[in-house]
């Protein structure tokens, strides 16, 4: 292996082993009795023609359909308690959450938009807007410190490996 190769190695072993190309997201809101859900890729597109399934918590599924061109979806809102709500795209891509049914439905409201969120997990702001460029800069930050802690300990290693002057004029 060519020499300073190895911190290629090193990067391509410390990659998690699920990367993904876009991540999914999902966020329900409840309005009126119906459940609005919005399936959106991390960079803020919509997932059109995505397979949704309504699951109980006990496995059973409850729903299922596809979302539009605009990443929407709706259905009836089932009784109260928790639902398993995945989302399969067609690219492949895999997403679920997590949603909570109320014993009392909420107020009628203007728009979906206007309704609760009932879905777990980050909102579609929190997914696709400032905080997501956050977490790229923290991922680079991690890279840069791992790669000077690397740096170091060959450093290090090299210092110590080198053999001392006086053995060797002896030899």
């Amino acid at each position: 292996m060519p020499r300073g190769s190895w911190w290629v190695l090193l990067l391509i072993g410390c990659l998690p082993a699920g990367v993904k190309a876009h991540g999914l997201g999902i966020e329900a809101r409840l309005l009126d009795s119906t459940v609005y859900i919005e399936a959106f890729y991390d960079n803020d597109e919509p997932v059109a023609s995505a397979r949704v399934v309504v699951l109980a918590e006990n496995g059973q599924e409850v729903l299922a359909g596809v979302t539009d061109v605009m990443g929407l979806w709706n259905f009836p809102a089932p009784a109260m308690g928790k639902y398993r709500i995945e989302l399969q795209g067609e690219d492949g891509h895999f997403t679920k959450t997590l949603i909570t049914i109320p014993a009392a439905s909420p107020g009628s409201t203007a728009s979906p938009d206007a309704g609760p969120i009932i879905s777990e997990g980050l909102t579609r702001t929190e997914r696709t807007g400032p905080r997501k460029w956050g977490m790229a800069l923290l991922g680079l930050l991690v890279i840069a410190l791992g790669s000077f802690a690397v740096k170091g300990v060959l450093y290090l290693r090299r210092k110590w490996q080198k053999p001392d002057q006086n053995q060797t004029e002896g030899v």
